[in-house]
């Protein structure tokens, strides 16, 4: 007696058991009684098969015991390996879900050096998923229909379709910050910009109007003249070097933040 309610076994037999070669002994027909007695049993970490031992009358060789061309052979060579496959699947993808969790562990605002770490980790990560999404990722590992539907088992225990929407969900929660953040500082960036273009404008609309015959607009003497060309001159200058300084400082500011090393490794 197994150690579980019958109500958790109910879909044992729908969920775990492949029964494509296999019919019940207690209903299974004299014809079909050498035959239709293999079952696969896939719960996804594990993977049996159940096959009559002996062969049946006038049968060389068992079926189920053979190495070379049989169940044995089959167990051995292909099964065994689309287990590999599909596991191998879940480790990447926990793999690339765990280094995303490492990459959120160096976020910090107030740290640039720490922000631009989690930037690098972030895209780098996002480049691995991609990689492995055109590389490894596919619905589908053979063309024999008993085979693919023994995948899909594998592929359904092991929540493989459950855990790549996940994970490419967090990628893509992260690239979308990455993205705003990055928006936020160009917005900035082209603030400080504009501000250093009004201060050029100003100076030039003052060099501009001053170069023209002031002498004759304004009425002043040669001296007078001179004194409120040099003293705007030097009030537009002092303006447009404010402006471009606080601007300068703040460009520093951003690429230092923001900036990517060229060495990624």
């Amino acid at each position: 007696m197994l150690p579980y309610s019958p109500a958790s076994l109910e879909a044992f037999e729908r969920d775990v058991c492949y029964d494509r070669y296999w019919i019940d002994p207690l209903t299974r027909a004299v014809r079909d009684a050498d035959f239709m007695t293999t079952r696969y049993l896939n719960c996804g970490y594990a993977f049996v098969m159940i096959g009559r031992h002996d062969a049946g009358e006038g049968t060389p060789r068992s079926f189920f015991m053979d190495g070379e061309n049989g169940g044995l052979c089959h167990f051995r060579r292909h099964y065994f390996r689309m287990a590999l496959v599909a596991h191998f699947l879940k480790a990447a993808l926990l793999e690339i879900s765990d280094e995303l969790s490492e990459s959120v562990k160096l976020f910090e605002l107030s740290d640039p050096g720490k922000m631009r770490a989690f930037q690098r980790n972030t895209l780098r990560i996002y480049e691995n998923f991609l990689r492995f999404t055109h590389r490894f990722w596919f619905p589908e590992i053979s063309s024999q229909v008993q085979a693919n539907e023994l995948f899909q088992m594998w592929r359904r225990h092991l929540r493989l379709n459950e855990l790549y929407a996940e994970v490419r969900q967090e990628l893509q929660d992260a690239d979308s910050f990455l993205e705003v953040r990055q928006q936020g500082e160009r917005a900035a960036l082209t603030g400080a910009f504009e501000r250093i273009g009004i201060g050029a404008a100003a100076l030039t609309t003052t060099l501009a109007f001053l170069s023209v015959e002031s002498d004759m607009r304004l009425g002043l003497p040669d001296w007078g003249l001179t004194a409120a060309f040099f003293v705007t001159l030097a009030g537009s200058l002092i303006v447009f070097l404010a402006l471009f300084a606080g601007s300068w400082k703040g460009f520093k500011r951003l690429r230092s933040k923001w900036a990517t090393p060229k060495n990624h490794g």
